[in-house]
């Protein structure tokens, strides 16, 4: 029986029925496939206010998307991670117009989304807090005091529930590694991500799944989240060869007998050092999807596979050149 099923109406009427095995590979209007692509993890910095970078709804923004979504379908990409960051807008209305102008986005262009929800880089954010955690700086637009976790997230799930496109929510990331004096612990990560997951599961038809980081992160951290999401995952910013044996080794580690979600694929964030054998790699050590990392901050060229105008840069044309090839079962660079 598969994870998941279901019938996608496209921007274009166009239908394709998507499933999810219980291996974790995709498969495409009956053609069974690895799918590499993209991680948006943070969204254009180019256009933003002072102090808020997360404003994807500005027209400009917009036109960038479409742009990046264009380039991406034309080279055969049909997977992405999108993040979706509290927005900061005055009412309840304009946030959901937000987050569906850029959903409308990711159908027109015939893109299956994991939905990326994070809090972990919250200013004073701590899982031990869960569910009440506040917002920084988040308004009042329940009218009943300033937004929650649990508030923002009985408003956005419901939105994200409406898209079927979207066939798995990542929720939060990478919490086996500390951000700066974070101490929680394995037990916080337990009660919060067994929260954040059943909301997921209560408000919406999608999967969940939780990227950990590599063999870098807290093992017994590691071993609390695997038990709470549908489908493992794990980003790796290695060598190719070291994909290939210290992941293989983290899993074997941690129990993972399955297949796995690579949801970053990097190298010491520069995308400029991402080959497509960085790809390979992650497919050969099981991995059924592999999505490069690839952050919109133009604070660092070296961040983004797109440049200011929302054009591909050489090397992300080079890695797109071998990527049809790659998502057929069986192929592998040798």
């Amino acid at each position: 029986m598969p994870l998941l099923e279901r019938e996608i109406t496209w921007g274009d009427a166009s239908e394709e029925t998507v499933s999810i095995g219980d291996d974790f590979f995709f498969t495409l209007a009956g053609v069974k496939e690895k799918l590499g692509g993209l991680d948006f993890n943070l969204v254009n910095e180019l256009c933003s206010d002072p102090g808020h970078v997360w404003n994807f709804w500005y027209a400009e923004n917009m036109t960038l998307w479409e742009k990046m979504l264009s380039y991406m379908q034309s080279r055969g990409v049909r997977l992405i991670r999108l993040s979706f960051p509290y927005t900061n807008l005055d009412t309840i209305a304009e946030e959901l117009a937000a987050y569906e102008a850029l959903l409308d986005l990711t159908l027109e262009y015939k893109m299956l989304v994991i939905a990326h929800i994070t809090c972990k880089f919250w200013a004073g954010w701590n899982c031990s807090d869960t569910p009440n955690f506040l917002v920084p700086d988040g308004k009042n637009l329940n009218g009943d005091g300033v937004d929650t976790f649990d508030k923002w997230m009985n408003r956005l799930l419901p939105i994200i529930a409406t898209y079927n496109n979207i066939v798995a929510v990542n929720c939060d990331n990478e919490l086996d590694l500390h951000a700066g004096a974070q101490n929680y612990t394995a037990a916080d990560v337990t009660t919060y991500l067994a929260y954040f997951t059943g909301l997921v599961k209560s408000l919406t038809p999608h999967l969940t799944t939780h990227n950990l980081a590599d063999h870098t992160g807290h093992a017994d951290i590691q071993a609390a989240v695997l038990p709470l999401i549908d489908i493992p995952s794990f980003d790796t910013y290695e060598t190719p060869a070291n994909i290939i044996t210290e992941v293989t080794a983290l899993l074997a580690s941690l129990g993972v007998t399955s297949n796995w979600w690579c949801s970053e694929v990097g190298v010491a964030w520069d995308q400029n050092l991402v080959t497509p054998q960085h790809y390979d790699a992650a497919f050969k050590a099981g991995a059924t999807t592999a999505l490069g990392c690839a952050s919109l901050s133009y604070a660092d060229d070296t961040w983004s596979y797109f440049d200011t105008s929302g054009n591909p840069k050489s090397n992300l044309i080079r890695i797109m050149s071998y990527l049809q090839s790659l998502q057929k079962i069986g192929n592998l660079i040798t």
